[in-house]
């Protein structure tokens, strides 16, 4: 039988990211978890609306949308150095390619892992900082899950077409 000790002061693997640390590293692995998500996929798939929904290459715009409202909300307070230029200053997503859509993000997180990382070797650990990392880290986590529901959604709707040509 195996028994299973948490102690009472040491966190479980399922407590939330509460360090610049911890949200340093869920924060670096997004492109990489979206890359990922986006293999299974034809290049047709990512800028297709299924049943009235946006498109994964919309969906990847809003998020880096997001991080750049969010950047720009800490450089204004003072705690992030100014923004490098990214590419993405228009909202018509689906006209861009992907590679560069995916470029953009990994540029734009670099950015904001810099910054994490100069945060760090200052000490600052505000609470108001590690506030806004775990928003940005759950707005990742909630645009990865949209992502991956539309993929398998996109699978089995291609599935099924391709099914359905078969028969005819």
């Amino acid at each position: 039988m195996i028994s299973f000790e948490i102690a009472a002061n040491k966190p479980t693997d399922l407590s939330p990211c509460r360090d610049l640390l911890c949200l340093s590293e869920r924060l670096q692995g997004t492109p990489a978890r979206l890359e990922d998500k986006l293999r299974r996929l034809g290049p047709h798939s990512f800028t297709f609306c299924l049943d009235g929904r946006k498109s994964i290459q919309q969906l990847i715009g809003e998020m880096l949308l997001f991080e750049l409202r969010w950047n720009q909300e800490l450089n204004f307070l003072g705690i992030f150095n100014s923004l490098a230029t990214i590419r993405t200053k228009t909202q018509h997503f689906n006209a861009k390619s992907m590679v560069v859509l995916l470029r953009d993000v990994r540029d734009l997180r670099k950015h904001t892992i810099t910054n994490l990382e100069s945060l760090k070797t200052q000490g600052i650990q505000s609470s108001a900082v590690v506030s806004k990392l775990q928003e940005l880290a759950e707005n990742d986590d909630n645009f990865l899950v949209d992502i991956s529901k539309l993929c398998s959604d996109l699978l089995v709707s291609n599935h099924l077409m391709a099914v359905e040509s078969d028969l005819e």
